[in-house]
């Protein structure tokens, strides 16, 4: 399995061009990306521009990025809390991003499943996965099209400055959504970190997804707070991990999703420890 980053991870090295990226990925062992769209717009403001601007520009990317030998596996769409995303302007983002993916030369999508806020103590998990539903369904055609597949992760909400369990926060929640979508154009994310917040064991967690798991976002925490820090910095249970990803037939990267660090030589060489690590584990 290929050692992969996250871009948002990146965000803090002070890079100005998108290349800068790919370069640093290449010179520190890292052999592919996912590529944060949401944080992208930094170097490109893709979201304003037409769709024959996003080809181009990422289409250029991935070449360049193949060239360096360096893979874009996977990108992240932008993410929105309510009411952000009510209306057009989201899933015409969502779409776009779906269209840079595939520019980029990448097959998965992470995409947030979108959540309500509480209205007095109740879950509106039912109405939020009809909501969902309706909301993915205006991708189908686009999906089909360009051959590209959407990862819903598991995810939590907010709610009065505290994380708030919701129902695609455990595996069962997002195997429910996902048993409800076309299996050859959805498939999951699993996010260790968010998983380890509310108890979740991420060996179980990828055994129950099986085929369904397609990317990975990995990092530890205490399970109080999504801390992003490199595996076995936290409290999360490695142990097994790489043997149930092999068991399941995992065929993605090793993505790590690790909170943005200042450039500095320590964390260069948090870096190259980070790649070490994950390829000892495969």
């Amino acid at each position: 399995m290929k050692i992969s980053v996250s871009t948002w991870s990146l965000n803090n090295y002070g890079f100005e061009r998108p290349e800068q990226l790919v370069d640093f990925a290449a010179e520190n062992g890292i052999e592919a990306f996912d590529l944060t769209l949401d944080d992208y717009e930094r170097y490109f403001p893709w979201r304003d521009k037409s769709v024959a601007e996003v080809e181009k520009h990422f289409s250029a990317l991935g070449k360049y990025a193949a060239g360096k030998g360096v893979e874009i596996f996977q990108t992240h769409a932008p993410y929105a809390l309510f009411p952000d995303y009510i209306g057009e302007k989201f899933l015409e983002t969502t779409r776009k991003a779906l269209i840079a993916t595939r520019a980029a030369g990448a097959e998965y999508c992470v995409c947030h499943p979108l959540v309500f806020p509480l209205y007095g103590k109740r879950d509106l998990w039912k109405e939020e996965l009809d909501y969902n539903l309706g909301f993915f369904a205006r991708t189908d055609d686009l999906l089909e099209t360009l051959n590209v597949t959407i990862c819903l992760e598991n995810i939590f909400d907010w709610d009065k400055g505290e994380i708030r369990k919701v129902f695609v926060s455990e595996i069962l929640g997002l195997n429910e959504y996902l048993s409800r979508l076309d299996e050859r154009r959805y498939g999951a994310c699993l996010d260790t970190g968010h998983l380890h917040l509310f108890g979740g064991n991420v060996c179980d967690a990828a055994e129950t997804l099986g085929k369904r798991l397609k990317v990975l976002h990995l990092h530890d925490n205490d399970g109080v707070k999504d801390r992003h820090v490199l595996p076995l910095m936290g409290t999360v249970d490695w142990r097994g991990f790489k043997a149930t990803l092999q068991k399941i037939g995992y065929a993605g990267t090793l993505n790590l999703e690790l909170k943005p660090l200042p450039y500095t030589a320590a964390t260069h060489r948090f870096w190259l420890y980070a790649a070490d690590l994950m390829r000892k584990t495969d």
